[in-house]
């Protein structure tokens, strides 16, 4: 049997592997009184059969936050390298200032 405990968004999880399981592992975990009311009211009221499976949901769920993250954060570095490596001139502050000041300009 291996353990391990970490914290994840104020939420103490010590995950504990069974060996004995095929999919599955248990996982204790300590909750404030809030959380924990709020899965027991969603089970009470149908909405999940179980604790297990709202805890299922909500890491599904943080999973998929998780890997949309990274694919914002992915495609913000794309757009940085390309603007650091476009061969158009730098402007000064003062020169986009103009530039604007022309745009609008004529744009009225």
């Amino acid at each position: 049997m291996q353990g391990a405990c970490f914290r994840w968004d104020n939420i103490l999880l010590y995950l504990t592997r069974y060996e004995d399981f095929d999919m599955n592992e248990k996982l204790s975990i300590s909750l404030p009184s809030e959380m924990v009311a709020a899965i027991k009211s969603r089970v009470d009221a149908g909405a999940y059969a179980s604790t297990s499976e709202v805890l299922r949901a909500a890491v599904r769920v943080w999973l998929r936050e998780e890997e949309e993250y990274q694919e914002r954060i992915s495609a913000i570095r794309q757009k940085i390298s390309a603007s650091m490596d476009d061969p158009k001139p730098n402007l000064s502050g003062h020169e986009v200032k103009q530039r604007l000041s022309a745009f609008f300009d004529k744009h009225r």
